[in-house]
């Protein structure tokens, strides 16, 4: 099967996706004051770094080049996940917020190339994106279900 520059681009984009979360993950542990939260979302970051090493292997098997780097867009929401955890006084709430929005964007971007890609695309390939989108949508229930336990803290 021959494979498209559009679909290795398309990998591409996801690879970056998840290097943007794997350092927000990160990003957010370092604002959160609470072992067992900040743990998991360390938990997350080592997952998301697993999904990245596994597009870049796929990609190389694929006969494309895997970019270097994150995503500007990525680096704007480290930014605003600094920004935040300083206006809120690094509360849990705000951060599950931010992993929350994180992980709901990497969700559309899964679903947009499965669906543009689903024609053309290997089966290795449409598994391994398979798994991860199931990964993803557990760690979003998971952020709603912590969203529930951490009530945010008033500033004033």
């Amino acid at each position: 099967m021959t494979v498209s520059k559009e679909l290795i681009q398309g990998l591409n984009d996801l690879l970056s996706r998840n290097r943007d979360a794997q350092k927000g993950y990160v990003e957010a542990s370092n604002h959160i004051n609470l072992k067992e939260l900040s743990k998991w979302m360390l938990d997350y970051s080592v997952q998301r770094q697993l999904f990245s090493n596994q597009l870049d292997m796929e990609i190389r098997r694929l006969g494309g080049m895997p970019d270097d780097g994150t995503s500007a867009m990525g680096e704007l929401h480290r930014i605003w996940i600094d920004l935040k955890g300083e206006i809120t006084n690094n509360d849990p709430h705000a951060m599950l917020e931010e992993c929350q929005r994180g992980e709901e964007r990497a969700l559309e971007d899964y679903d947009a190339t499965l669906k543009k890609y689903f024609r053309t695309m290997p089966q290795q390939t449409m598994d391994m994106l398979n798994r991860h989108k199931s990964k993803i949508i557990l760690a979003i229930s998971q952020i709603k279900a912590m969203l529930k336990a951490y009530v945010p803290v008033e500033h004033s």
